[in-house]
């Protein structure tokens, strides 16, 4: 993985003290994360390639069979006292031909459209895979993200309750505090400890995820601070859109495809013609031949070969139709899910940023004022803290759930190129 090196003097320094891998590594940004992935991923190669391939392949559709070369003897004896004399008999004589199968130029472009139709297809699949990616990597990011930001506000929880417990112990031997409350004390200590391990397990999952995608990263560090990622087109915008989604645009090719394939079989039941040549070499002062032929297909039960190919392929691209219908059905109930994540974790966002978290805050500043005027105790100091940190966890799971969102609508619009870290 790239590393984005801090200038030689910071570098030297963080060297010196043995912290080198830290400083010098500048944190991995959602952009980045994401356009490593796509560098790193064969199966985009792979799609670039069966796309060349059926490109390639609609060129050669296009053109006449190559012709055949035919060398030969015809005629020769093998019994009796002339056997294997090649001039005993006036009919014996050594053959060079060639042949030309005449395809008709209607099935030769039917296969050819039918060729590039597929062309299309896998340059659809490799945008449609692309999107896949760039989502499945900002989602584990995203939740890599939420389990690191996660840990850092439970251990701080984690150290008031350690500051409390400790105060309370004292106060316990003087009698001033009860067993009662200093087991309550230790009882939500352990459980922040468990909810601690719970948010690591998380980050080591989404650790294992992202691997998938940019090799192992177990020490790669983020930023502090969520990407900026601007409001989406309006839904209606977005609904207009759906028409030119790549997961559409494959069903088109697959059903352009199709039905190229039927017309293909309707014009199979067409008769294709050859032609051939021949010149017979004669022994013995005996006069050279040639040959000149023609061939014709006969179509034969069309009722039972032909037509019954012709309505097979008609009814797969009726089938590639309903499919490409569905596909549109499907994006656009999961682009109503996802507009409607967005609207609800954008109003929580604001909730919390305009109204909680400075309810939370002042109540920190009003316990410490009454703490110092004597008329509030230190534990409350402690609850309005424990509370503002409970209520940052709340505000991290709904600007992560805004961002989570924003992913899934980015799917409907071009991808992450608006994303700016």
């Amino acid at each position: 993985m790239p590393v984005s090196r801090l200038p030689l003097k910071t570098c030297l320094a963080a060297w010196l003290f043995g912290q080198t891998a830290l400083l010098c590594a500048q944190p991995l940004q959602m952009r980045e994360a994401i356009e490593q992935a796509l560098q790193r991923q064969p199966s985009l190669s792979a799609l670039e390639q069966a796309a060349l391939a059926a490109r390639e392949s609609a060129v050669a559709d296009a053109e006449l069979p190559d012709p055949s070369l035919k060398l030969g003897v015809q005629n020769l004896p093998v019994t009796g006292t002339d056997s294997y004399d090649i001039g005993a008999v006036d009919m014996t004589m050594t053959t060079i031909g060639f042949s030309q199968e005449m395809v008709r130029a209607d099935k030769r472009e039917a296969a050819a459209a039918r060729s590039r139709a597929e062309a299309e297809r896998w340059s659809a699949a490799g945008v449609e895979l692309a999107l896949d990616i760039e989502q499945a990597v900002a989602m584990q990011w995203l939740q890599l993200y939420q389990a690191v930001q996660q840990q850092k506000l439970i251990a701080a929880i984690r150290k008031e309750l350690q500051s409390e417990q400790s105060v309370l112990q004292q106060q316990l031997a003087s009698s001033a505090a009860s067993a009662d409350a200093v087991f309550a004390l230790q009882t939500m200590a352990a459980f922040t400890q468990d909810r601690l391990l719970k948010a690591q397990g998380q980050e080591r999952i989404a650790r294992a995820a992202l691997a998938r995608w940019l090799g192992p990263v177990p020490n790669a560090q983020l930023p502090d601070e969520l990407p900026e990622m601007p409001a989406p087109p309006s839904l209606s915008a977005l609904q207009r859109q759906l028409s030119e989604h790549p997961d559409v645009l494959v069903g088109r090719a697959v059903e352009k495809a199709s039905r190229f394939e039927a017309e293909l079989a309707a014009v199979s039941s067409q008769s294709d013609w050859s032609w051939e040549v021949m010149y017979g070499k004669r022994f013995q002062d005996r006069a050279d031949l040639l040959t000149v032929q023609f061939s014709i297909d006969l179509p034969w039960r069309q009722a039972q070969r032909q037509d019954r190919r012709f309505a097979e392929k008609t009814a797969l691209a009726e089938q590639a139709r309903f499919g490409t219908e569905d596909i549109r059905q499907r994006l656009q109930a999961q682009l109503l899910e996802a507009w409607s994540a967005w609207e609800v974790a954008s109003a929580r966002v604001d909730n919390y940023e305009t109204v909680l978290l400075p309810a939370a805050k002042a109540q920190v500043d009003t316990a410490g004022v009454g703490y110092r005027a004597a008329r509030q105790s230190l534990a409350e100091i402690w609850k309005a803290r424990r509370s503002l940190l409970e209520m940052q966890l709340e505000a991290l799971d709904a600007r992560v759930a805004r961002a989570l969102a924003l992913v899934h609508l980015a799917h409907y619009h071009g991808g992450f190129s608006h994303v700016a870290n």
